[in-house]
C-alpha cells in the first residue's frame, strides 16, 4: 500500500523556493512595465518582443504565490504580478483577435466587390543566406505550389543554388536584389509581373521588392522587404522610419490590393507594429490563428513571430500556418488568401 502523501508540505516546498524566486519575480515584473516602453525606448522594444515569455514565467510565479500566501504575506507582490501577467496577457491576446473579421459578420454579401474570389496563394521565408538546406526548400515550395514567393537574406549563393535547381522553370517572373549583407530581397512569381522595381524606403537604404502581379486578371501589389533589427538605438530609429516609409507608400495608392510580407524584426505587440498598421491600414493575417512564432528556430521556449504577411482589408485569410524547418534560423509562412 503506497504511503501517505503530506499535502502539507506543498505550500512548505514552493516557500523555500520563493525565497529563491523574488529576484526573479521582480525582474519579470520590471521587465514588464519597462516592455511597455517600446514605443520610445530601443531596450523596451527588445523586451517587449518577449511578452509570451514574460507570460508563462508570471503565470508560473503568481501559481507559486498562491500557493504559499496562507504562511507568507505576499498579497500585494502577488497583486503586482497578476497586473503585470494580465498586461502581457492582454498585450498579446489583441494581436490574435481578428477584429475585421468579427465586424465584417454583419456585413451584407452585396457589399462584396465585383469578382469577389480571386485566390491566391504565397509563401514568406527569410532563408539565411549561410543555408545550405536549398534543395529541401526548393521541395517545400514544389509541394506548396504558392502563386507567389518572397524571400529575404537572398544573396549570390541563393541566386547561383535557384538557378542550378531549376527553380525559375516553376516561377519564371522574378525581381531581386541580391545582397551579400543578409538584407537582399527577392519576388518570385508563376503568374506575369506587370511591373517591378526595387526601392529604397526609409533612410537605412535597404531594398524593398515590389512587384505588381495579374492575379486571375486583376493586379496585386506584393512587397519583400527586411528591416534592421533594433539591436541599438540608431537601427530601432532606422526600422521605425522605414516602417513609416512603408505605410506611406501603401497608402499612397489606397485603392489598390496590396500584400506586404517581410522579416520585419518586430513582433506583434510592439508598439511600432501596431503603428505600421494603423498608418498603412494593412491587416495581420496571423490574426485569427494564434501566435505561430517563427524565430529563433534553435530554441522553441524564445520564440517569437517576426515573419509577417499583411495584406490589404479587401482580402479574406484563409490559411495562414507556419512550415517546418527548413535551414533557416526563421521559420515559412504559408498564407492563402481570398479578394473579396
Amino acid at each position: 500500500m503506497a504511503e501517505h502523501f503530506d499535502l502539507s508540505a506543498v505550500p512548505k516546498f514552493f516557500i523555500e523556493q520563493l525565497k529563491d524566486a523574488r529576484l526573479s519575480i521582480y525582474f519579470a515584473i520590471t521587465c514588464t512595465f519597462i516592455a511597455c516602453l517600446s514605443g520610445i525606448s530601443h531596450k523596451a522594444d527588445l523586451l517587449c518582443q518577449f511578452r509570451v515569455q514574460m507570460a508563462a514565467a508570471l503565470a508560473f510565479m503568481a501559481f507559486v504565490l498562491i500557493l504559499a500566501h496562507k504562511q507568507q504575506k505576499n498579497a500585494k507582490l502577488l497583486i503586482v504580478t497578476i497586473i503585470a501577467l494580465l498586461l502581457n496577457v492582454v498585450a498579446v491576446g489583441y494581436t490574435c483577435f481578428d477584429f475585421s473579421a468579427a465586424a465584417s459578420q454583419g456585413s451584407s454579401p452585396s457589399s462584396a466587390s465585383p469578382g469577389s474570389g480571386d485566390k491566391v496563394s504565397v509563401l514568406q521565408f527569410n532563408v539565411l543566406s549561410k543555408n545550405q538546406e536549398r534543395p529541401r526548400f526548393v521541395a517545400l515550395v514544389r509541394r506548396l505550389k504558392p502563386d507567389v514567393v518572397c524571400l529575404q537574406e537572398y544573396d549570390s549563393q541563393w541566386m547561383e543554388a535557384l538557378q542550378m535547381l531549376h527553380f525559375n522553370d516553376d516561377y519564371p517572373y522574378q525581381i531581386s536584389k541580391v545582397r551579400n549583407d543578409n538584407f537582399g530581397v527577392a519576388i518570385f512569381s508563376k503568374k506575369p509581373m506587370l511591373s517591378s522595381s526595387i526601392e529604397a524606403l526609409g533612410k537605412a537604404q535597404v531594398p524593398t521588392a515590389v512587384a505588381t502581379i495579374n492575379i486571375n486578371g486583376r493586379p496585386v501589389t506584393f512587397l519583400s522587404t527586411h528591416p534592421l533589427p533594433p539591436l541599438t538605438g540608431e537601427w530601432y530609429d532606422l526600422r521605425n522610419e522605414q516602417f513609416n516609409a512603408l505605410a506611406a507608400y501603401v497608402k499612397s495608392d489606397p485603392a489598390r490590393s496590396l500584400v506586404l510580407c517581410g522579416d520585419l524584426n518586430c513582433a506583434p505587440w510592439s508598439a511600432h507594429f501596431i503603428d505600421l498598421l494603423s498608418l498603412s491600414g494593412l491587416k495581420d493575417s496571423r490574426a485569427g490563428f494564434g501566435i505561430q512564432p517563427t524565430w529563433p528556430v534553435n530554441c522553441w521556449s524564445l520564440r517569437i513571430p517576426l515573419d509577417h504577411v499583411l495584406a490589404t482589408r479587401n482580402f479574406e485569410v484563409k490559411v495562414r500556418r507556419v512550415e517546418a524547418d527548413y535551414g533557416s534560423d526563421h521559420l515559412p509562412v504559408y498564407v492563402e488568401l481570398v479578394r473579396r
